[in-house]
């Protein structure tokens, strides 16, 4: 094991390799596949002490190899940074990979790559502390066994399931298996009548049956309820698998559900303070056993990204079938989280656009709901105003600009702030179409007009077309 981890990336690590950041993605891959064994071991057994500090000291030495594996491909130029890049707006795609394109967190990364820093002496003592912390009594052995069988692909049945079947991905393993075999046995559990029930691996059972396969290594769980089982299904897709947000979302929405029928008294009962309209999404600090601690324990995940999963699962309905779609991105599932309370009539139909595969975007839409608020207040005040003339004018035009394409390039465009017209932007339009406001301005009055920098020819126009010198 720790040799396969050492080995991972030595090829990418060549400064005269070819084809490097390929290498570099193959190697994060397999690293990411190493540490979830591990994690998945760490959970199922609970009451083994012994397995439980092996899988820990497992999971921490990859965590190291990725942060190593990072930092590297940062050197190289072989990955986008966290922050802006020179000739890039802050947010644009670069061409390079993220560390969402490679299955990584913001979290993650951080803490990786301190780990990736330390040199290999610093490192042993603190994964000795650390490995040391979970080296406590926890009773008798669990049930679950890591003993692998073959079994027959006839007998396993599969029902219903949070993650979609994606083709691509079953070529990829069917394509990865009949060079190699199976690597990471599936997960199943015994049913009444002889056959075995999937838990974990839709895909490489697919991809053994589109092989051809007979039979494939399995490890069966035992002493498992219908409710377990699912558990034991999503965490398995939440520490292994490739999850796009929405997908994330539903899975953590789901194992919330089942967490709270386990552990009813989990659920939680916060009474509201006076104003109050809801009660506080975040648990941090709850019940011992609450969800959110529970689930990033098992993850490797933060408690506040936890609940940021399921406030976009709670909130969004049928969440899952925005994956793959323009909104199936984080700040547009919380944009989406935030029209729900304000404007669902919205939320529903951008929902609804998506998935018939129009290009649209929630940030956007909150923008203009946000707008349209404060219109309907600047309207109020301005109808409220007496109509006599006075002396000194505050003129602040509409200024709009123009973009590519209005589908897609309003995400920062200056209509989510304030009025724009989309109709008058010459000097002359602009007289004609706003000549009833000047009805308010006396014959000698002073007026301050604002502008921006781009549209400052046009306004001094504008002053001259009124008889201002």
């Amino acid at each position: 094991m720790y040799a396969a981890i050492v080995a991972a990336g030595q090829d990418a690590m060549n400064p005269a390799a070819e084809n490097r950041q390929a290498l570099f993605e193959r190697a994060i891959r397999e690293v990411r596949l190493i540490r979830a064994d591990a994690m998945r071991a760490k959970i199922y057994s609970v009451r083994d002490s012994e397995v439980r500090r092996k899988a820990h000291e497992i999971r921490r030495r990859p965590e190291r190899r990725l942060g190593q594996l990072i930092n590297e491909m940062v050197k190289a130029g072989l990955r986008a940074k966290g922050r802006a890049t020179n000739g890039f707006k802050a947010g644009a795609r670069t061409g390079l990979p993220e560390l969402t394109d490679l299955g990584v967190g913001r979290g993650q990364s951080q803490e990786w790559q301190k780990l990736g820093r330390m040199s290999d002496a610093e490192f042993e003592v603190w994964l000795a502390n650390e490995t040391a912390k979970t080296a406590t009594t926890r009773g008798p052995r669990s049930a679950w066994s890591p003993k692998i069988h073959s079994i027959a692909l006839s007998s396993i049945s599969v029902s219903s399931r949070l993650r979609a079947l994606r083709p691509d991905k079953v070529d990829e393993f069917a394509q990865s298996m009949g060079g190699c075999g199976l690597i990471h046995p599936i997960t199943v559990r015994r049913l009444e009548d002889g056959g075995y029930r999937l838990i974990a691996g839709h895909h490489r059972l697919e991809a053994a049956r589109k092989l051809g396969w007979e039979s494939i290594p399995a490890i069966i769980l035992k002493g498992l309820d219908a409710v377990d089982a699912e558990l034991v299904e999503i965490d398995e897709n939440l520490i292994r698998a490739d999850l796009t947000p929405a997908e994330q979302a539903a899975h953590h929405a789901r194992r919330k559900e089942l967490h709270e029928q386990k552990y009813p008294e989990t659920k939680r009962t916060a009474t509201l303070k006076r104003g109050q309209e809801k009660a506080p999404s975040r648990q941090n600090g709850e019940t011992e056993r609450r969800y959110t601690k529970d689930t990033a324990e098992k993850t490797g995940a933060s408690e506040r990204t936890v609940q940021r999963h399921v406030e976009r699962g709670t909130n969004i309905p049928n969440v899952s079938e925005l994956s793959g779609t323009c909104l199936d991105q984080g700040a547009e599932l919380d944009a989406l989280v935030r029209l729900k309370d304000v404007a669902p009539d919205r939320q529903a139909k951008l929902i609804e656009q998506a998935k018939a595969g129009e290009k649209v975007s929630a940030k956007t839409e909150i923008k203009k709901v946000q707008r349209a608020k404060r219109e309907a207040e600047l309207g109020a005040k301005q109808i409220s105003m007496p109509t006599h003339q006075h002396g000194v004018i505050l003129k602040d035009y509409e200024w709009d600009d123009e973009v590519w394409s209005r589908d897609t390039g309003m995400d920062r465009h200056a209509s989510n702030h304030y009025p724009t017209s989309k109709t008058a932007h010459t000097a002359k339009e602009i007289v004609a179409a706003t000549g009833d406001r000047f009805a308010c301005a006396a014959p000698d009055c002073v007026v301050f007009s604002w502008t921006t920098i781009q549209h400052a020819a046009i306004a001094f126009e504008v002053m001259k077309l009124r008889g201002f010198e």
